[in-house]
C-alpha cells in the first residue's frame, strides 16, 4: 500500500485539501478515503459475516 498523502495526490487531491477528506480507520489502519476508495484488504467478499454501511451526505 501507498502513502496517503502520495494516494490523495495521485488523485489530484491538492495539498492544501488533503487534511480536509474524510477517513474511517479501525486503530492505525485506514478502512475507507471517503468519497475516493475502501481499504482492499477490507472490501465485502462472499465470506463476510457482517457490514456496516455508511454514507456521507456534504
Amino acid at each position: 500500500s501507498k502513502p496517503l498523502t502520495r494516494f490523495l495526490a495521485d488523485r489530484g487531491i491538492l495539498r492544501e485539501e488533503r487534511a480536509r477528506v474524510p477517513l474511517v480507520t479501525e486503530g492505525a489502519e485506514i478502512l475507507w478515503v471517503a468519497g475516493l476508495a475502501p481499504s482492499e484488504r477490507r472490501r465485502v467478499q462472499a465470506r463476510t459475516e457482517w457490514r456496516l454501511r455508511l454514507a456521507l451526505h456534504a
